[in-house]
């Protein structure tokens, strides 16, 4: 029995949210936007691309278009390239072990689910040491739980589980039905809802994911 876990990137496998965040704000920048107009809970959808979309159709009544959002990954890329070469970022605790071992697991799948846009997305997991063959990022589509969709989509797996470490992580994952493992690594601080509840990777095993995991919804 195939088993799916899911992963985000940012904060969850790799100590990028900050960079993350300074390099979207700088792309953004670029189309003449600001992020911080409101607070990042307002925005319907909390991906790179849906950030981009909402302040383009607040600014214009017009939401972005394709041309637009390859414009977007090819900033961001660079950005966030630049960003890491002058303050490297490292993983989360654990994410490199623990991505090595699930791999060696025959009955195992891994797939990465983030609202970065794809170019970022890659350069993120290559700092692990990643070549992805299941990623779903902001670049092709707006919404988190698309996002998550797409994971699952041909994935051929009957259990699945999802890691992440923010609020809206844990939103998806509840309203896919999707058992959600919280990594607490930034600011925010998880109540209920997660079947764990983790400070970094290093104590959790292939056997644990195994036990949280559910028939796909």
């Amino acid at each position: 029995m195939k088993t799916l876990v899911i992963f985000d990137i940012d904060g969850t496998l790799v100590d990028s949210t900050r960079a993350h965040h300074a390099s979207l704000t700088a792309s953004l920048a670029e189309f003449g936007l600001d992020p911080h107009r409101k607070p990042w809970a307002e925005y319907r959808h909390y991906t790179d691309s849906g950030v981009l979309d909402e302040l383009l159709l607040d600014t214009r009544q017009q939401g972005a278009s394709a041309a637009e959002l390859q414009r977007l990954d090819r900033l961001s890329s660079a950005s966030y390239g630049a960003i890491c070469a002058a303050e490297p970022v490292g993983e989360v605790a654990g994410a490199r072990a623990l991505l090595n071992a699930l791999g060696n697991a025959p009955d195992m799948q891994i797939a990465f689910a983030t609202g970065s846009m794809r170019g970022p997305a890659l350069l993120k997991l290559a700092s692990l040491d990643v070549v992805p063959d299941n990623l779903m990022t902001g670049s092709e589509f707006l919404s988190r739980q698309d996002i998550v969709r797409g994971t699952l989509a041909g994935s051929g797996a009957e259990r699945v589980v999802i890691l992440g470490d923010g609020r809206w992580d844990q939103i998806t994952a509840q309203a896919l039905g999707i058992p959600f493992v919280a990594v607490q690594t930034g600011l925010f601080v998880f109540g209920e809802g997660p079947v764990c509840i983790l400070e970094d990777l290093t104590a959790l095993t292939v056997e644990a994911l195994r036990g949280y995991a559910q028939p796909l919804p």
